[in-house]
């Protein structure tokens, strides 16, 4: 367990599984199910992929979405004290990520395993494509930039060998 971070590990816990509409009743942890919103810059980083690897991980139904307004959106259900692992590691994935949870009601089976839903895939690829092309075109300019303060490097060194040269024929 625990692929998904880097620096730090889930502990290694059992989770039995939760079936919609079969009796669960010798289940001892009580069934939870939270809406949870992440906001400040988590869209076009990967973050919905880490979150459904956690939420697989733990054993947690449910599904992880890029809204309009920018935010990522989690409904997960699961048993309740995997929620506060779950909690832990939303955080630990990218600091400074503001998390707002909401415990809501279980009306609506939720798909197994935990999921991403595109909600409209072949914009968010335009997007990345996007991103990509501006970070290819700042690494042009970028070597543009130290390619010319080679030629400058390599003048100097010139300036410099031709003025040795000269010291070492008057000695």
């Amino acid at each position: 367990m625990g692929n998904y971070l880097k620096s730090n590990s889930l502990p290694d816990i059992t989770i039995p599984k939760y079936t919609p509409g079969i009796n669960n009743s010798a289940m001892k942890q009580k069934i939870k199910r939270y809406n949870i919103t992440l906001r400040d810059h988590v869209q076009l980083l990967g973050y919905r992929g880490q979150i459904e690897l956690i939420g697989k991980d733990l054993g947690l139904h449910g599904i992880v979405f890029n809204a309009p307004d920018g935010s990522v959106k989690v409904v997960a259900e699961g048993e309740e004290d995997v929620f506060d692992v779950f909690f832990d590691d939303l955080k630990r994935i990218r600091e400074g990520v503001d998390i707002e949870t909401k415990e809501i009601s279980r009306d609506a089976d939720l798909p197994v395993p935990f999921s991403r839903v595109a909600t409209d895939e072949t914009l968010e690829y335009m997007k990345r494509f996007d991103k990509g092309i501006d970070l290819l075109t700042d690494i042009k300019s970028d070597n543009r930039e130290i390619k010319s303060n080679t030629n400058l490097l390599v003048e100097g060194q010139n300036k410099m060998v031709n003025l040795l040269a000269k010291i070492e024929s008057k000695i």
